[in-house]
């Protein structure tokens, strides 16, 4: 399977005062699938022939982007911003022998922003935001079975807040704190219920960065917990699903980064340290 994903751009921020700036910008971006073949193989599992399979055409929007940025004397700032993306669905999730779905639409998004951000001395950063996301042709897994294919779920609306905090104790050390409240319902004219798969409502981060004096070796520790996550929901085309619920959990992973050189850095991660399932 081969495919060509591009994306071309401008940007351009105007400021209209020293407190008030904007920024403008749009995309064009593109998803080409040129290639797609299955291997055949007899019973026992050997290779015997490939057979070319049928590629979608050419997937492109257009995404444009605004926001605009207040800069009190104090250091707070207020801003808002509105902007569209598209997420265009993954080889996998077209040609998967198990789940593969090649009549996926790309998924589009118009995402609207608005909060307030302010350093507090030397020591601490906070920001909240309000969100709300309007989803078309949302790209979900409907069932936990994992013969079940991917499908574009049709209008999902997102909306929420986002709580983020840093705190700098020592020049060497930062710690991070955020929380998310995102309440997803299915809106599509067809739906069976509100429920959204694979969309915690509750998310919790923290975050331990530490910089080695001397040598310059960062050390990053990220934990992140979430509330229950619905992991299959009833659909139109299996109404009478049950709906299946996993209860939080709770992933810790880290990062060993070294700068070198001038212009580079080299970094080791290991994620989900505990092993959580």
């Amino acid at each position: 399977y081969f495919s060509y994903t591009g994306s071309v751009g401008i940007e351009d921020e105007v400021r209209f005062s020293k407190n008030l700036s904007a920024v403008v910008g749009a995309s064009y971006d593109w998803f080409d699938v040129t290639d797609a073949n299955r291997n055949n193989m007899d019973r026992n599992g050997n290779f015997t022939s490939q057979t070319e399979l049928e590629t979608p055409g050419t997937q492109d929007d257009f995404n444009p982007m605004i926001g605009v940025n207040y800069v009190f004397d104090d250091s707070t700032k207020l801003f808002t911003s509105a902007a569209k993306k598209t997420r265009f669905p993954t080889l996998s999730q077209l040609y998967s022998s198990s789940s593969g779905n090649k009549d996926l639409k790309a998924e589009s998004a118009i995402n609207y922003t608005a909060g307030i951000s302010r350093s507090f001395s030397k020591y601490a950063w906070g920001e909240i935001a309000l969100f709300y996301h309007d989803i078309d042709d949302y790209i979900m897994r409907t069932s936990t079975d994992r013969t079940a294919p991917y499908l574009n779920a049709g209008e999902i609306r997102m909306y929420g807040v986002e709580v983020n905090t840093e705190f700098y104790p020592l020049d060497a050390l930062v710690l991070k704190l955020g929380y998310t409240y995102n309440h997803a319902t299915d809106e599509s004219p067809d739906k069976v219920t509100d429920r959204v798969a694979y969309v915690p409502e509750h998310t919790l981060n923290a975050g331990i960065q530490y910089t080695v004096p001397g040598i310059g070796t960062r050390i990053d520790l990220n934990g992140l917990a979430t509330s229950k996550v619905y992991t299959q929901v009833p659909t139109p085309s299996s109404p009478t699903q049950a709906e299946l619920r996993v209860a939080g959990y709770f992933v810790l992973n880290a990062r060993l980064t070294q700068k070198f050189l001038k212009y580079f850095e080299a970094y080791i991660a290991a994620n989900n340290l505990f092993d959580t399932n």
